[in-house]
């Protein structure tokens, strides 16, 4: 099979990075791999260290991207659109698209049995869907409000502090 993982990193995940992408590699051997890494403005270049931790490697491939300021978590679905729009435009296609985040832990080899093609739908999405808390949704829910507070921001760093808003947080 042929298979495009979209790995997006920021500097907070250069200590494990390339861990996480290492045991999706493994977990994918055999198959034909392209990784897009979209490194979101980390100061030391944690997207490029991965990229060239694995370049090289047989049947896999490598492109990147690299935000000159980081865009956060509240632009995650414009980044994730554009990386899907980057893979979709690669000379190349593929059976399957994965968003992998830097963050993940696989503690069992026997996940690779879902990239078995006769498991794995003709189209459509596979994923898993967790229920909210209660708490969780009445935060999002409160995000959506126009007025209220939200992390401040310095220097395009999310902070610990608060800050008004006179506005939703999701734009």
């Amino acid at each position: 099979m042929k298979i495009a993982v979209f790995f997006g990193v920021y500097e907070a995940e250069k200590a494990f990075a390339a861990h996480t992408l290492g045991q999706m590699l493994a977990i994918l051997e055999g198959h034909e791999v392209h990784v897009h890494i979209v490194d979101d403005g980390s100061e030391s270049r944690v997207g490029a260290l991965v990229a060239a931790q694995f370049a090289g490697l047989p049947r896999i491939t490598i492109s990147q991207v690299r935000y000159e300021k980081p865009i956060g978590y509240y632009r995650l679905m414009e980044k994730t659109l554009s990386a899907f729009n980057a893979i979709a435009n690669l000379p190349q296609s593929f059976d399957h698209v994965i968003r992998l985040d830097a963050d993940l832990l696989f503690v069992r080899k026997d996940i690779a049995r879902l990239f078995n093609e006769n498991l794995l739908p003709k189209k459509g999405l596979v994923g898993m869907s967790t229920a909210f808390r209660k708490r969780d949704f009445l935060l999002l829910l409160s995000d959506l409000l126009p007025i209220g507070f939200r992390r401040a921001q310095r220097g395009g760093k999310i902070s610990h502090k608060w800050q008004k808003r006179t506005r939703a947080v999701w734009w």
